[in-house]
């Protein structure tokens, strides 16, 4: 697996590699499945996108929209940070049901 690579990293990723790991830490959802796109033009595998933060205050409407928009654009899975007063994992799961 590659991870959190951008730029021309997203296509060594996909012709490299088994998988990429995509970090949501500095990128917007739009960023991260534009490059999506392009790692599976690239012919690229499994791809998973990182470090996407829950603070205190997390728009679980917003989050659920989030985690649609990356499955919707094809990754396989997304891990979640739970930060320190964020909402609590069981409501998060919810989000999916």
């Amino acid at each position: 697996m590659f991870l959190g690579s951008w730029g021309n990293g997203v296509e060594m990723a996909a012709k490299k590699f088994d998988g990429w790991i995509a970090s949501a830490h500095y990128r917007s959802t739009q960023e991260i499945i534009a490059a999506h796109t392009r790692y599976r033009e690239f012919g690229g595998g499994k791809a998973i996108v990182s470090t996407l933060q829950l603070p205190k205050g997390t728009d679980l409407g917003a989050l659920r929209a989030q985690l649609l928009a990356f499955s919707d654009a094809g990754f396989d899975e997304t891990a979640l940070m739970f930060l320190p007063g964020g909402p609590k994992p069981e409501a998060v799961i919810q989000l999916l049901d």
